[in-house]
């Protein structure tokens, strides 16, 4: 119903021609597909895909090959920071200015920050954005939410263990060391349960 009211916006001559347009701009984007250039192609399935009338086959085709293709395009990047780290970390750092909110420049940036981690990076300023990514609510995120709610699993169990050898050097009567080890875990990992069992055992030592 939406789609005929949209429809009847227009006199027969612009439909014609938002159509013939609509046709024109995914033969240019399956146009640079085809040559390789899907940086190129995305850009302009995207741009289809932000029109808001509703009942064109176009529109949902360049939204559907959007997702395709930004989700290739993350793959191949992410695949390559375990072989060339610097091309790949750009490729990734290009998908998130590019794509905004999508799901692809979401699961980039969750990339990025798994593999800033991975480089010995500090969580601290990291935690608040794993943290937003893990509560997304949305469908088309779901994985990537997933990915990040496994990220902070990881990191609390990580946190928790170094509690446990807080604890460890506490009863070899090392309270200066445990206490500083605590501290650690209640700064470094702040808003995290770990951090609050941190407070809670430095105030018990």
């Amino acid at each position: 119903q939406n789609g005929i009211k949209d429809l009847l916006r227009f006199v027969p001559e612009d439909v014609s021609r938002y159509v013939e347009a609509l046709d024109r701009n995914l033969a240019q984007a399956k146009a640079r597909e085809e040559k390789g250039d899907d940086r190129g192609a995305v850009q302009i399935y995207r741009r289809l895909a932000a029109e808001t009338k509703r009942g064109y086959d176009q529109i949902a085709a360049a939204r559907e090959k959007a997702g395709q293709l930004g989700d290739r395009r993350l793959r191949d990047a992410v695949a390559g920071l375990a072989t060339n780290d610097k091309p790949a970390v750009e490729a990734l750092e290009f998908l998130v200015r590019e794509g905004g909110d999508t799901p692809t420049a979401t699961g980039a940036r969750l990339a990025l920050i798994r593999h800033a981690l991975d480089q010995g990076a500090e969580v601290k300023s990291r935690l608040p954005e794993i943290q937003k990514i893990a509560d997304l609510a949305d469908e088309d995120v779901a994985t990537v939410a997933k990915e990040a709610q496994a990220l902070l699993a990881s990191i609390e169990t990580y946190a928790e263990s170094l509690i446990a050898q807080a604890l460890r050097k506490a009863k070899r009567g090392q309270a200066d060391t445990a206490k500083t080890l605590l501290r650690r875990v209640a700064t470094d990992f702040a808003g995290t349960r770990a951090a609050k069992q941190a407070g809670d055992e430095m105030s018990r030592l």
